[in-house]
């Protein structure tokens, strides 16, 4: 309580004391006033100190960056991408055997022939399939997988009751069939 009391007072002391300080920092007659600088003078200094910290860091990254601003013309390697199961296999892969036509459709046009013939294998060849040009696959039709099938259709199904995209159906239900594919054996 006491140290509350003794705040006022020494405000007090301290107005009443500052004319005699001031009064101080008068000259006398005969003389001379104490030259002061300006205040830009003394914000020199830190401006000053951060231009050389900011010459010190340019120099810095430069000596450190500087092999790769002259490097040599070529482009580098490229990076190898990371291998991801089922990326790299085709998307609609040709299939083994043909498939039976419907009978509703109409017959394909013949295949162009080949500019080279074929040497003769010793055994009987099977009579060639025709080669018509497939339209885009719609979601309907199922993947050349071999045992995912089932699952393909299953997942499809599914995915299209959910309204998903059919594109995007296909796709599930294809990676899908893979991933039981794979795990059958």
């Amino acid at each position: 309580m006491r140290s509350r009391s003794l705040v006022p007072v020494a405000v007090v002391a301290a107005l009443v004391a500052l004319p005699a300080v001031a009064g101080a920092q008068t000259p006398l007659p005969g003389q001379l006033p104490e030259i002061s600088k300006p205040w830009t003078w003394y914000l020199s200094w830190p401006v000053v100190a951060g231009a050389l910290g900011l010459l010190l860091l340019l120099v810095a990254s430069y000596l450190r960056l500087a092999n790769r601003f002259y490097g040599s013309e070529t482009e580098p390697a490229p990076r190898p991408r990371p291998q991801y199961a089922g990326i790299h296999a085709p998307a609609y892969p040709a299939p083994a055997a043909p498939a039976p036509a419907p009978a509703a459709e109409a017959p394909a046009p013949p295949a162009e022939p080949k500019a080279e013939p074929e040497p003769e294998p010793a055994e009987e060849p099977e009579p060639e399939p025709k080669v018509e040009s497939a339209p885009e696959p719609g979601p309907e039709e199922k993947p050349a997988a071999g045992g995912g099938d089932d699952v393909y259709e299953r997942v499809l199904k599914d995915q299209l009751d959910k309204g998903v995209s059919p594109k995007v159906a296909e796709g599930r239900a294809k990676a899908a069939a893979l991933k039981a594919k794979r795990e059958a054996g």
